[in-house]
């Protein structure tokens, strides 16, 4: 999930109840600690925190999705 956030949007138990590993990506580190939280523990394992800027790739990303003639979903806060 890019640009998580707190996760108070995205039903992230049944996301890791449904997928092997499960990978939030945001700048914002405590923000996706409480993301975690919502998470019951033992799905935690599966999983992973990144914190980084996804901004720079989310641009190239929208165009060719754009070129292609595809729609993708993101956050509302990206």
């Amino acid at each position: 999930m890019l640009g998580c956030g707190a996760g108070t949007e995205i039903p992230l138990a049944a996301l890791a109840r449904r997928f092997d590993r499960l990978i939030l990506v945001d700048l914002d580190g405590p923000s996706m600690i409480e993301a975690l939280d919502q998470i019951p523990l033992d799905l935690r394992p599966r999983v992973e925190l990144r914190v980084m800027d996804v901004t720079s790739f989310v641009a190239p990303l929208m165009e060719k999705v754009r070129q292609e003639g595809k729609t993708i979903f993101l956050n509302s806060h990206l």
